[in-house]
């Protein structure tokens, strides 16, 4: 059976070399050839966005990259820098409750409760502070002289301002009472 059909050009295809010399366009023709300007302003929008897109890809990328080297290697180095010293806290803080204890059991036990529940270092300093008054064997209601005179003024308390205390010869004179004043919140500015 033969083949009747008529072959269909190809509209890709380049024309043949011996085509017409007024089907081929002269290079004065050619730069007279323009792209529609919608055509146009269409491709350059495509590559603004594609070269956009590239560069939000790339800073993504470097970003991620940060992170990890930042995971590995800065955080590892910061954790090995604070880790003997964080063992060296815990060790004094150790050390820190052994010593309150021993301080705790050397007050009177009627005078225990007056140490307040503080953190260890402030604990410390307060029995520094409050030892003259935690260690006294009286017991912890007696009526004793709590003006700077010495002398009792009718139930009331001194209470003492921090110029008093500050000055050493007066502190001096009067430092039980000043310590029993502090105990019972009666330091005034």
């Amino acid at each position: 059976m033969a083949d009747n059909s008529t072959p269909v050009a190809d509209p890709t295809a380049t024309p043949p070399a011996s085509a017409s010399p007024a089907s081929q366009a002269s290079p004065k023709q050619e730069e007279n050839q323009s792209i529609p300007y919608a055509r146009f302003k269409e491709e350059i929008d495509k590559h603004r966005e594609a070269t956009a897109e590239l560069e939000r890809l790339r800073a993504e990328d470097k970003k991620r990259k940060d992170d990890e080297a930042i995971a590995k290697g800065e955080f590892t180095k910061v954790i090995d820098e604070l880790k003997p010293k964080a063992e060296r806290m815990e060790a004094l803080e150790k050390s820190l409750n052994a010593v309150i204890e021993a301080e705790m059991k050397a007050i009177p036990e009627d005078r225990r409760t007056l140490v307040p529940d503080l953190p260890p270092e402030k604990k410390l300093e307060y029995i520094a502070t409050n030892r003259a008054f935690l260690m006294d064997n009286k017991p912890a209601n007696v009526n004793r002289p709590l003006n700077p005179d010495g002398s009792h003024n009718g139930g009331s308390q001194q209470s003492f301002t921090l110029a008093q205390i500050q000055d050493p010869k007066f502190y001096e004179e009067n430092r039980d009472a000043i310590l029993k004043a502090q105990v019972d919140g009666r330091i005034r500015d």
